[in-house]
């Protein structure tokens, strides 16, 4: 079986490489084409390291859906490697019949709700699963739900009733985290609110287009079963809203450019292009939308049209936008979200712009002014005269943390330099500036 060292094998090998880069995002337009890689890569695809593959694959996500052109490549070129192939395979059907299990909680679930009249709202996961050539080919952590507040508390039961408990450790305010035990293991979701408990600048904006709005919700059929979900134009604004949270703090990985094209090439004629570039421009997206756009649509074939009618052409920046995405940001190592949430928090949000310069982002990052200051320490954003008491205070919940959590925990120059870049990436590509 491939091992988890492999993962740090890919990074060491070359994922700075554009050459490589381009090959293995070459590999996944194969897979959501459903088109047999080009012979003449033939000599190429016979002195690649497929072991090394497999650890960035499995780390973005798309380990099941590249799995088909892996065994068309080992099984027509001379790869002689066939415990490579065995153990992708088996990995392949573990992840595949885990979703196909979930799906089936999922419809036990839906089932239930329509008896009781409330409205289930699916988002992201099972309708972005229905566009891969096999739903169980997209592996997915948990089950979104969204419901208006007059049936939160009547889903919450539901739940319980079927078995799923309550995690209070997980829970926030406005998304509700439920798990079932057992042979079949499932997680929910509850939204009552598309952008969980956050509050800001971009959250307003956000909150006053009105996603959720009862008008705006369709009917449609996601993996074999009819599903409430959000409008076209509605799904792919939040779906970007996501992207853009998880990259700014922790990065995200290349499965989000094969969701994002396979959405738009699917329902681009059902997008008002004009009001969607509006939305993007008022969040202040622009810039890395192009950005992630542009990819989707030289590496995977995205369409074209999706783009405005002046449209900005962004040649710059791509590069490392993508070494970034190859590697899941910081994602790989240890889990950054957690590290660093409160740090990257305010520039996510809109609230405050990035240094420009790597020595004052690294100040910025241990002695935060009010606007940057995490919302934790409300206090300080309050009262700036207070600011010293808050980063004293900030200092030592790092160090309980520290002692805690050591072994997955970053030291404070790790801490620092994690942060640092996550603060370049978001100003390389225009997220701490709202129109």
């Amino acid at each position: 079986m491939i091992r988890d060292k492999e993962v740090r094998k890919v990074m060491e090998r070359g994922l700075r490489d554009k050459r490589l880069r381009e090959l293995y995002l070459y590999i996944v337009k194969c897979a959501i084409t459903k088109t047999e890689p080009d012979d003449k890569l033939k000599d190429v695809f016979e002195v690649m390291d497929w072991r090394a593959f497999f650890g960035i694959a499995r780390s973005n996500k798309i380990a099941s859906l590249i799995y088909p052109v892996v065994k068309y490549c080992v099984e027509n070129y001379d790869i002689d490697d066939i415990e490579m192939l065995e153990g992708w395979g088996q990995f392949t059907k573990i992840s595949m019949f885990s979703e196909l299990q979930k799906n089936v909680q999922i419809a036990r679930v839906k089932a239930e709700a329509e008896k009781e009249g409330m409205t289930f709202v699916f988002f992201k996961g099972m309708l972005l699963s229905d566009l891969y050539p096999q739903f169980s080919e997209r592996p997915g952590c948990d089950t979104d739900i969204f419901v208006y507040e007059e049936d939160r508390e009547p889903a919450e039961k539901l739940f319980q009733r079927m078995g799923y408990v309550k995690d209070e450790v997980d829970s926030k305010e406005q998304v509700q985290v439920y798990r079932l035990r057992g042979p079949v293991q499932h997680m929910i979701e509850l939204h009552t609110r598309l952008w969980e408990d956050y509050k800001g600048r971009r959250i307003d904006i956000l909150d006053s287009m009105k996603l959720t709005d009862r008008n705006s919700l369709i009917r449609t059929n996601a993996c074999g079963q009819e599903v409430t979900t959000l409008g076209y134009e509605e799904h792919l604004v939040y779906q970007l809203f996501h992207i853009i949270k998880h990259f700014s703090l922790e990065g995200v990985g290349i499965r989000y450019l094969v969701d994002i094209t396979l959405f738009v090439n699917k329902h681009l004629d059902k997008i008002d292009k004009k009001s969607f570039w509006e939305k993007i421009d008022r969040l202040g997206y622009h810039r890395f939308v192009t950005c992630f756009f542009t990819i989707c649509e030289k590496h995977l074939g995205m369409r074209g049209d999706i783009f405005p009618n002046k449209r900005e052409i962004i040649d710059e920046d791509l590069d490392e936008f993508l070494e970034d995405m190859f590697s899941v940001g910081d994602g790989m190592d240890r889990d950054a979200k957690w590290q660093i949430l409160g740090a990257m928090e305010a520039y996510f949000l809109g609230e405050a712009k990035v240094e420009g310069s790597k020595f004052k982002r690294k100040i910025e990052m241990i002695f935060p002014n009010r606007e940057s200051m995490p919302y934790t320490y409300s206090y300080a954003r309050k009262y700036p005269v207070l600011l010293p008491v808050a980063w004293i205070h900030r200092g030592f919940k790092f160090i309980i943390n520290y002692f805690v959590h050591k072994k997955n925990y970053y030291n404070p120059a790790e801490k620092v330099n994690v942060a640092e870049k996550r603060m370049y990436m978001v100003k390389l590509l225009g997220l701490d500036e709202i129109r």
